[in-house]
């Protein structure tokens, strides 16, 4: 019923929220390499038909996606996919990002979204040539207090990723 074409059809707003997600890399061992985005975390295009209620959309790393309450999918996004290399060949690497985490949307007087929680592995192992590359997937939800969002507007969000040795 919630992808049922002919309600998608009613649904005038529309919000685009591709998720930036900029990460900045820190190790407790002064140890070099080199991170790449492949693929970049984007949640695809939804349409949020009220914010009465808290809704989410989640897209795991295996690009499943999910939507509850108010958030429909109009186009599927994708995990994000990236790449350390140049780091020691098999030592554990631990990752770890904080969360919830609000959308840096410079829009006035509209809600921010919310990233509130990731899917990602909590270690990775570089190959014997130091690369190693994994996937993150994450959920985002509305505020839920009643206010708006921009319709269309991309929400970008900064997120710190951890890595550790």
């Amino acid at each position: 019923m919630a992808n049922d074409p002919a309600i998608l059809k009613r649904i005038k707003s529309r919000v685009v929220l591709p998720a930036l997600l900029a990460f900045f890399c820190w190790s407790a061992i002064a140890q070099s390499f080199i991170f790449t985005p492949e693929v970049k975390l984007h949640f695809g295009e939804l349409v949020i038909t009220s914010n009465a209620s808290k809704s989410s959309t989640t897209i795991k790393r295996n690009g499943a996606t999910t939507s509850s309450g108010h958030i429909f999918i109009i186009n599927q996004g994708t995990p994000g996919e990236y790449t350390i290399s140049d780091a020691a060949p098999f030592v554990a690497l631990n990752l770890s990002i904080d969360v919830p985490v609000d959308s840096s949307a410079p829009f006035p007087g509209t809600e921010q979204l919310r990233l509130s929680a990731v899917d990602m592995p909590s270690q990775v192992i570089p190959d014997s040539t130091g690369s190693v590359t994994f996937r993150i997937g994450a959920t985002i939800e509305t505020s839920g207090n009643g206010g708006t969002y921009l319709n269309p507007g991309t929400y970008p969000f900064i997120i710190k990723l951890d890595i550790t040795y």
